[in-house]
């Protein structure tokens, strides 16, 4: 079967066969770079908006609390607590921020999320400024109910935080497997310092007067035994990682500053002081100023774990970026280079051997005047050609002598023949006088 193919037709059908190839193994890797960089810049959008949204739910949570003992307090204020003001001048920017960037994260249920949100930020802003208006207010003059509305607001909106922060973690789960690890540190760091908020909240709450439950101290067990678990498998997958020094750090930091035996030591014996109903020398203003110092310890472990994660997001996503326009530049190099060996086979090869094909088919028939095309080339097809056209030359030649020998011949012929004609006339010019001659012999 392949005898039956041309040249032209086998030259360009492997050229096309070894181009395509390349062209094919070149667009896969420029498939999976494209796929690669689309991930990874899901990832750096997941993990932007995750860190406002984090920042958000950490200072709602010290909102909810401290509004809580301040509404329930007697004291009047002007202005928000300073520390009050401090908080919620965080939460309501990082809010905001967390609601721009859902826009641009790409997960399950985005839509529901940032219309949930909305409505639910709206409802704080409406509350906040009307806490702001009770501080203002003597304890009986405040709203009836307003507490508990804060107190059941705010926790509608943390789980809608919290939701929306998984939704998108799992969006992005499996694709990376060192963000799979970074997000699943973040996740623990906030589980333990949830446990932790909650333990320091019995203690705050019981300096400002409220009372406190029978299994106070059980209660406060179950939450350390739940931050002490997460906080071990938090270190047991920071181990087996190549850690930012700034995340390493920070789990450092945390387990000095909160988990260290002196603050331990303090916060059980400040818990038991406060169910024995001992004088303590510290406010829970105080406390929980102190406590929601010692509890950014822990937080700085999930925010820099999301700073690690947007990072390497970051990092990987310049060099997807870098691999996939040097793919692109390589398939686009291929295609053109095929092209051109095609080109270029086409005029060196397959049309001077076209052209040799004609002259000698004309040759073939008795064209002996045919012009063989000048083909100056060096290689093969030109010496090709060359020998063709010495051919040519030798037959054009040959014929000529073979004319030239045919004209000799034929004036030789006919210089034989005019020769023998004259012989022939003096034959018988010589017989013609001897017959005179016999006939006047006879005479005498």
């Amino acid at each position: 079967m392949l005898n039956r193919l041309s040249v032209n037709i086998l030259l360009k059908s492997v050229i096309a066969t070894l181009a395509g190839a390349v062209v094919v193994m070149l667009s896969l890797g420029a498939w999976q770079s494209w796929n690669r960089l689309a991930t990874l810049s899901r990832i750096g959008s997941v993990a932007e908006a995750s860190a406002h949204l984090f920042t958000s739910l950490h200072n709602l949570r010290v909102d909810r609390s401290t509004t809580f003992r301040t509404l329930s307090g007697d004291e009047q204020f002007s202005a928000a607590p300073p520390q009050l003001k401090e908080v919620r001048d965080a939460e309501m920017p990082a809010l905001k921020a967390g609601l721009e960037s859902l826009a641009a994260a790409d997960f399950p249920g985005r839509p529901e999320a940032i219309a949930g949100l909305s409505q639910s930020l709206t409802r704080l802003v409406a509350l906040h400024q009307e806490t702001l208006a009770a501080f203002r207010q003597p304890k009986a003059a405040r709203r009836q109910g307003l507490t508990q509305d804060f107190n059941n607001d705010t926790n509608v909106l943390m789980t809608l935080l919290d939701k929306t922060s998984s939704q998108m973690t799992r969006s992005v789960k499996l694709e990376d497997s060192y963000i799979d690890q970074l997000m699943e540190i973040k996740q623990l760091a906030w589980v333990a310092r949830n446990a932790a908020g909650d333990a320091s909240v019995m203690i705050s709450n019981g300096l400002s007067g409220q009372p406190m439950a029978p299994d106070a101290l059980v209660k406060y067990y179950v939450h350390m035994a739940k931050l002490e678990t997460a906080w071990a498998a938090l270190e047991d997958i920071a181990s087996g990682l190549t850690l930012p020094a700034a995340l390493t750090a920070a789990i450092g930091n945390g387990n000095k500053e909160f988990l260290g035996g002196e603050y331990s030591a303090l916060r059980l014996k400040t818990l038991k002081s406060v169910i024995a109903g001992e004088k303590l020398d510290i406010n829970a203003v105080d406390w929980s100023r102190m406590s929601v110092a010692k509890l950014s310890s822990l937080l700085q472990v999930a925010e820099a774990a999301l700073d690690a994660a947007k990072n390497y997001a970051a990092t990987e996503r310049s060099s997807a970026l870098t691999k996939l326009s040097i793919q692109l530049g390589l398939l686009a190099l291929a295609i053109g280079l095929a092209l051109s060996i095609m080109l270029i086979v086409s005029r060196r090869v397959i049309m001077p051997l076209r052209t040799i094909q004609e002259v000698m088919l004309k040759v073939a028939t008795g064209d002996f005047g045919v012009a063989m095309p000048n083909l100056d080339g060096k290689d093969e097809v030109g010496q090709i050609a060359g020998a063709v056209r010495s051919m040519i030359v030798r037959i054009r030649e040959t014929i000529s002598e073979i004319k030239a020998s045919a004209s000799e011949v034929t004036n030789a012929s006919s210089e034989i023949s005019s020769s023998t004609t004259d012989l022939s006339q003096r034959t018988e010019e010589q017989a013609a006088s001897l017959e005179e001659t016999t006939a006047s012999m006879e005479v005498i």
